[in-house]
């Protein structure tokens, strides 16, 4: 259940792995955090350079995520140039540490045949005790669509 562009998780891979991670998370105490990124002005990039940069920087974006990431981390595709990373294990401080750690390589890449940087705003958020896999999607959007109206590119955590 890949994503095939991208080679991360589509999102019914994501809905999948969401309910065990909280369920698991909600059973052993474990914190469990997830960050959405969604890629700035993805839309001028398709129109300004074709459909097929946008392919290459949404490819270029999915083997970001899985450098930065961990081997226990779910990566997904939520939605077009929206991702979200499920970080089973792993406190707040972490999880925007490792937001943070992304969207600095993010900025970074050199992505054909974008003479620009592509930067990615980023909502973090931890599960609560009692909550819901519904309840996390809302507050991480909550929060990228915070730091998308703080100016983009950056990391908000709820």
């Amino acid at each position: 259940m890949a994503d095939q562009l991208t080679g991360v998780g589509n999102r019914h891979r994501l809905e999948q792995a969401l309910a065990l991670e909280v369920e698991r998370a909600e059973r052993t105490g474990e914190p469990m955090a997830a960050f959405m990124a969604d890629l700035d002005h993805f839309k001028q990039v398709n129109d300004e350079y074709g459909h097929q940069a946008g392919d290459n920087v949404l490819a270029a974006f999915g083997q970001l995520l899985r450098e930065q990431t961990r081997a226990t981390d779910i990566l997904a595709r939520f939605g077009g140039e929206e991702f979200v990373v499920l970080l089973p294990h792993t406190g707040m401080a972490q999880a925007v540490a490792i937001a943070e750690r992304t969207r600095e390589a993010l900025a970074l890449l050199q992505i054909e045949p974008v003479p620009h940087p592509v930067t990615g705003s980023f909502g973090v958020a931890v599960l609560a005790p009692g909550e819901r896999a519904e309840g996390l999607i809302r507050r991480m959007d909550a929060s990228l669509y915070a730091a998308k109206d703080a100016g983009r590119n950056r990391v908000v955590a709820s």
